[in-house]
């Protein structure tokens, strides 16, 4: 298996992209190839978050000043993580996962997993994201989500 960087601007080829997404500040997108056919396997993006982008908002209304100043200032928004379902529990997720913020130069990032996605929220608690609010519903009306965080440490959970 093999891990490719895309530039910035290459994943407006993926249709799971929202609109714009590529275009954001510090854009980075990784996909995982099985190396022998060049298939796709998983991949994973995320940007810089900024104040008035709506996801990044909500999360600041919802969280409260104390908690948005501390992990909504200038952090990696992990956007999207996916892994096909035959290729979970062989260590593609936690190679792409990590190769994706050893390549970002943020402090912290934060996403979102659904409440009740025990799978997800295991593997982000095993690569050292913490839960920091439950309950949160995206400006379009879907959740509920935990808010997760990670913090740079310099070292990777196990």
């Amino acid at each position: 298996m093999t891990i490719d960087i895309l530039p910035p601007g290459a994943g407006a080829g993926f249709a799971t992209i929202p609109s714009g997404h590529s275009e954001r500040e510090g854009f980075c997108l990784y996909a995982v190839l099985d190396s022998a056919t060049g298939h796709l396997i998983g991949f994973g993006y995320g940007f810089t978050g900024r104040p008035r982008q709506a996801w990044r908002d909500g999360l600041a209304a919802a969280m409260g000043a104390v908690a948005s100043e501390q992990w909504l200032a200038g952090h990696f928004e992990f956007a999207e993580f996916g892994v096909l379902p035959m290729w979970r529990r062989r260590g593609a997720g936690r190679q792409l996962h990590d190769c994706l913020l050893d390549h970002v130069p943020h402090r912290r990032a934060v996403l979102t997993v659904r409440e009740g996605n025990q799978p997800a929220r295991r593997f982000y608690e095993r690569r050292g994201w913490q839960a920091l609010y439950h309950d949160f519903f995206a400006p379009s009306g879907r959740g509920p989500y935990i808010v997760m965080g990670w913090e740079s440490t310099g070292a990777r959970g196990a």
